[in-house]
């Protein structure tokens, strides 16, 4: 559409309407010969000069040449339909055509343009008139009031106009291509420019185009000579959008370059092309903008590497993520039990370690669960060991919701589990002791699908004052546990409420033991 309405075309489309203004102005003048006053006035002259040949011989009584003129003057003039000789008493003595059909009296006896009457004296009397009857007037009035005949001359004129100065200013523009001024040694220069470059007039429109330019969007630099710039198929690479305002414009407009604005192309296929585009301002002597250069450097290879790159780091980062996903669940499962997500034995105690040590430094209180459920092996021979298996699991989140984000929730082996509390009160560690058995007697019901519950026994250490070790801590409470078990189970038992003295530090930590 744009190579359509190129300049030649829209120059000879103005010239045309000019050419056509012209002849309305002309013809509201008056400057144009209007058809019908000029038909009234031949017909005027025809019917004067043949009432003075009639008049002579109306004087002589020459009744017969009178008729014979007439009735000539009907059959030779194809617009008067009738012509009659009418005395001054109203009767009619001669007629040539059917004047009754085609006479029509003026009002006021005034002629008309298609009914006209002049009077026949003899010396100082009227002898009679005599009365033409001409054909209608051409009456057919185009828009505004414009005669279709001027109308129809208006068409012609414009479009053969049209074609003509289309014909003549290619050729005159073809003579003032700027590639016809311009030297060729500057020219082949031009167009050995790896970047395409565009010189454009203020108003967008493309003076020239170099070859690599052209060639990369597949036109003729002739073809887009006289194209206006906006009119390629530009678009907007941040969100493939049209531009808000092309950097040609804005240089243009704040007189000042523009640099390393990204646009794309985009051919008829969707593919696109990336261009840098530059864009500087052309100033003349008086520092007024006359013009644009736009130099365009196509990145369309680098910005497919470049986008190529970025998909290889997402991916490398999805891979990384995925690896650093896979090695926390390795971690995981390395340092924590399988079946009830407590920490494994290893796991439990090199963070006993450290916990105890921090504790001891800031004298921050600290307590030592071992906990064992009663009677647990007849829960697997009567209802088997996967009901088993959910009594274990189940044990242990009521350990871990029941301790607290800062405990530390270990199997210690089989059914039995440790639990490191970290700063709370001996009466803290009371409560939640016995918090934990009667959750335990509780909720067991749901577990063994039945009306029995299962207890469990909870022996307690609290770090003492002095300096104590992981392996003394656990020990005395596993000694608690012994004697919670031995006095009827489903009960705490703390440490220094079966002995007041120390008990030495033991080199292994206390292996489980049949506690049925």
């Amino acid at each position: 559409m744009s190579k359509l309405f190129n300049p030649t075309f829209r120059i000879s489309f103005g010239l045309m309407g000019l050419t056509i203004s012209l002849i309305l102005s002309a013809y509201a003048f008056g400057l144009i010969p209007d058809g019908r006053k000029v038909e009234i006035d031949a017909r005027a002259k025809i019917v004067e000069a043949l009432a003075v040949q009639l008049s002579n011989a109306a004087s002589r009584n020459d009744i017969q040449s009178i008729q014979e003129t007439i009735a000539d003057v009907v059959k030779r003039n194809e617009t008067i339909l009738s012509i009659a000789l009418r005395r001054a008493n109203g009767k009619v003595q001669i007629a040539a055509g059917d004047h009754e059909k085609h006479w029509i009296e003026p009002d006021n006896h005034n002629s008309t343009p298609t009914h006209l009457q002049v009077s026949l004296t003899n010396g100082t009397t009227v002898w009679g008139k005599i009365e033409f009857a001409f054909v209608p007037l051409e009456t057919s009035i185009g828009f505004a009031g414009i005669p279709n005949t001027l109308i129809a001359f208006i068409v012609f004129l414009g479009a053969v106009g049209f074609i003509l100065y289309y014909i003549l200013l290619r050729r005159a523009l073809r003579e003032i291509d700027p590639e016809n001024v311009i030297p060729e040694r500057v020219r082949a220069a031009f167009n050995t420019l790896a970047e395409g470059v565009l010189i454009l007039d203020k108003h967008g429109l493309i003076l020239l185009a170099n070859n690599s330019f052209a060639n990369t969007i597949n036109k003729s630099p002739k073809a887009l000579f006289g194209t206006k710039i906006e009119d390629l198929e530009w678009q907007q690479m941040s969100d493939r959008t049209s531009i808000i305002e092309h950097p040609w414009r804005t240089a243009l407009r704040d007189q000042k370059p523009i640099k390393a604005i990204k646009m794309g192309y985009l051919f008829d296929d969707d593919s696109p092309k990336v261009f840098l585009v530059n864009a500087t301002c052309i100033l003349d002597e008086k520092g007024k903008a006359s013009g644009i250069i736009v130099t365009f450097d196509d990145v369309t290879a680098l910005e497919k590497k470049n986008d190529d790159l970025v998909l290889a780091i997402e991916k490398l980062q999805k891979s990384e993520d995925e690896i650093i996903k896979q090695n926390r669940e390795l971690q995981y499962l390395a340092n924590h039990d399988p079946l009830t997500g407590c920490l494994n034995r290893r796991a439990f105690f090199e963070r006993f370690e450290i916990e105890l040590e921090t504790a001891s430094l800031a004298n921050i209180n600290f307590s030592c669960f071992m906990v064992d459920l009663d009677h647990f092996k007849s829960i697997n021979d009567t209802f088997g060991h996967a009901i088993g298996d959910d009594v274990i699991a189940g044990m242990g989140e009521i350990l871990k919701a029941t301790s607290g984000k800062r405990s530390l929730v270990g199997r210690y082996g089989g059914e039995e589990f440790c639990v490191a509390l970290i700063g709370r009160s001996r009466d803290e560690s009371q409560w939640i002791a016995d918090n934990i058995r009667e959750q335990m007697i509780s909720l067991s019901p749901t577990w063994l699908k039945s009306d029995r519950y299962i207890t469990a026994s909870i022996g307690v250490a609290v770090r003492p004052k002095n300096v104590c070790s992981v392996k003394a801590l656990v020990d005395w409470a596993d000694k608690a546990l012994y004697e919670a078990k031995d006095t009827g189970r489903n009960k705490v038992v703390f440490w220094d409420q079966i002995s007041k003295a120390d008990v030495p530090e033991t080199n292994n930590f206390p292996e489980i033991a049949a506690r049925q």
